[in-house]
């Protein structure tokens, strides 16, 4: 069963698709690929095919970029204290690997190079007397 994120990412696709599908003209044709070894592909019929080609690059990067946002909330499931972006530069050092990703941020200097990568610079631990990490102990 698909979560409500989800559910809404993939209804947005589909409406994409429906109303693409529904403004862009059809041509029926018994066996184009026969005759277009004796013509050539008319003004429309390239239209079409640039229309349709157009409309799936669309419905592609809406994927990609919900995809990556499926992503990311993943991997801050389970490093809460990785911003948006450190988790998108992680994803993007693990070639889109969510999992990669995660299992990488779990070494801390993996995880301060993406984070100083996209500005998330925070200041280093303050040595204190009697704890661990403190100096001299």
């Amino acid at each position: 069963m698909e979560s409500g994120a989800e559910s809404q990412g993939g209804g947005a696709l589909a409406k994409m698709f429906r109303e693409g599908a529904a403004s862009i003209a059809t041509h029926k044709s018994a066996d184009l690929f026969k005759q277009l070894d004796s013509r050539a592909l008319t003004t429309e019929e390239q239209a079409v095919i640039d229309q349709r080609v157009a409309l799936q690059r669309r419905m592609f990067q809406a994927f990609e970029a919900q995809e990556c946002s499926r992503k990311v909330g993943h991997i801050r499931e389970v490093h809460e204290d990785v911003s948006e972006a450190a988790a998108k530069q992680a994803l993007e050092w693990c070639s889109n690997s969510e999992e990669d990703a995660v299992t990488a941020l779990v070494d801390a200097s993996f995880k301060r190079r993406c984070q100083a990568m996209v500005g998330d610079v925070q200041a280093p631990p303050v040595a204190v007397e009697g704890r661990v990490g403190a100096s001299g102990s």
